[in-house]
């Protein structure tokens, strides 16, 4: 089945949100590949090269969703013109399954084998033939870099070499 995006416009940026109907890691992953299809034509159509040479990617575990952004390095979010969110509830059912490990203290290794999965599905997805050919499109225009966070928390960001 197609993804189904909403889309509307929110000030300058092209917003894009989809749910993500997948029940497993793997189901995630091939969710991703067609998300990702999805954004990087869009971004290629709607914003200029010129205007960005980061691709953010946030997980938010607590809620399963990633948020993808191109953006210039120095720039303000309320320059975007482009922002997709990808809503997984599998990603939010395996996060609130951790809140019942006892004691609270050995749940952040659980949280950090989590993300670590979800890394891994974000990883497979951005190395499909189609998906990385987008990448590489894009790179002809532009010189830009790949970065992932958790949440909005730039103290947690690192560059994906793919």
């Amino acid at each position: 089945m197609p993804m189904t995006w909403d889309e509307y416009v929110d000030g300058k940026a092209l917003c894009l949100d989809a749910d993500l109907d997948a029940t497993d890691w793997d189901t995630l992953s091939g969710q991703y590949v067609d998300a990702f299809d999805s954004v990087l034509t869009k971004l290629t159509a709607r914003v200029p090269a010129e205007s960005w040479n980061r691709l953010y990617i946030e997980r938010w575990l607590d809620s399963g969703r990633l948020i993808m952004y191109p953006i210039k390095r120095g720039k303000k979010r309320s320059d975007l013109l482009l922002e997709a969110t990808l809503d997984s509830e599998f990603v939010q059912r395996e996060y609130d399954k951790l809140e019942a490990i006892k004691p609270k203290r050995n749940r952040e290794s659980h949280i950090m084998a989590l993300d670590g999965k979800l890394k891994l599905a974000l990883r497979e997805a951005l190395t499909v033939p189609a998906v990385a050919e987008l990448l590489e499109r894009l790179a002809e225009k532009t010189d830009y870099t790949i970065w992932t966070m958790e949440e909005a928390d730039t103290e947690s960001q690192y560059q994906l070499y793919l």
